[in-house]
């Protein structure tokens, strides 16, 4: 995340701060690395955007001295099960179709004593301003480090537009989708998107961004499947609210929870890609990303959370896929496209 009135360096260990001026073409390009993941079960997952340019986009992530699960995607994966608690820096190096190169960095973290965890950004919302009536936003932080700073991507960029928990707006009539950014002392980062609608007093009733949570128990799921991409979800406006479901959810759920881990997995290139092997499939001698009892959520699908409880016992096996289609059915005529 930038902020747009200071050319700066918190830290070896935080993003650059850069003053940009858009281009006449373009607007600047902006490498986000998302907010300060903490490690679950041993596991990291890296989630990255870019703003900005002109797409498509091709990411790079880098760890140093690690190696990393599907680096070249928006979404990566490390195995940090044997890492000392502490925080490390990740990169994420964006290249848009121009050529121009943008890098933000992250800090992660791996839990253990004394280290707090990162902080919690929380945006409030949804907001609902009758035409002509004031406008502000008000944010709140919880955990992390003080002192804080943090400020408001009032369209989105990924650019802080005001700084500080409030935010003063002039939004016209309509939806529009805004970000609460917090960074604490040690680094950390936390972000969480809201949106805004702004219409008469009629509109307002009927026009927030509604989202629908299906939980369906199976015995497993196709992620690959078309029928839970996030291309095939008809809502416009929730797209805009997720990021096309690239968003860690917690970004725009109140109380999910935050330390949810994405499953990095190849979007486009047809039904379990051979990369994929080492998130799903466990053998003897060998352990995948996936492991039993803990929460996931899988970017670019609708799929917002995935749990497995078996396959350990009785390997080889796919955890969480399904490999004979019953589960994938059912969950699809459950979900449906809404």
């Amino acid at each position: 995340m930038r902020w747009t009135n200071a050319l700066c360096r918190l830290s070896a260990a935080t993003a650059l701060c850069f003053a940009a001026t858009a281009s006449a073409a373009t607007t600047p390009l902006i490498a986000d690395a998302g907010a300060s993941p903490i490690a679950q079960a041993g596991r990291i997952s890296l989630n990255g955007s870019a703003f900005g340019g002109q797409s498509p986009y091709r990411y790079q992530w880098t760890v140093a001295g690690a190696e990393l699960i599907n680096p070249a995607q928006p979404v990566s994966g490390l195995n940090v099960a044997t890492w000392a608690p502490g925080h490390y820096p990740a990169q994420l190096r964006v290249t848009d179709a121009l050529g121009q190169t943008a890098v933000d960095e992250v800090l992660f973290v791996v839990p253990g004593a004394p280290l707090a965890d990162p902080p919690q950004a929380m945006a409030g919302g949804t907001y609902t301003f009758v035409d002509g009536a004031p406008q502000q936003l008000l944010g709140t932080v919880d955990g992390g480090s003080a002192p804080y700073s943090m400020g408001w991507d009032l369209d989105m960029d990924g650019r802080i537009d005001v700084e500080g928990f409030a935010a003063t707006t002039a939004f016209e009539s309509g939806h529009h989708m805004v970000r609460f950014v917090v960074r604490d002392a040690s680094g950390l980062e936390s972000q969480q998107m809201t949106s805004v609608y702004v219409g008469s007093r009629d509109e307002v009733r009927e026009n927030a961004v509604a989202l629908t949570i299906i939980g369906q128990s199976d015995s497993g799921i196709n992620p690959y499947h078309s029928e839970f991409s996030a291309a095939t979800y008809p809502d416009p406006r929730v797209l805009e609210l997720t990021r096309n479901f690239t968003r860690h959810p917690c970004e725009y759920l109140s109380n999910y929870p935050c330390r949810s881990i994405a499953i990095p997995m190849t979007i486009g290139q047809g039904y379990y890609p051979e990369q994929d092997q080492a998130l799903w499939h466990i053998d003897a001698g060998l352990q995948p990303f996936i492991l039993p009892n803990v929460q996931y959520w899988i970017p670019g699908t609708k799929i917002i959370g995935a749990y497995s409880t078996g396959g350990y016992d009785d390997p080889p096996a796919d955890l969480i896929l399904d490999n004979n289609g019953h589960g994938t059915g059912s969950a699809s005529v459950a979900a449906g496209n809404r």
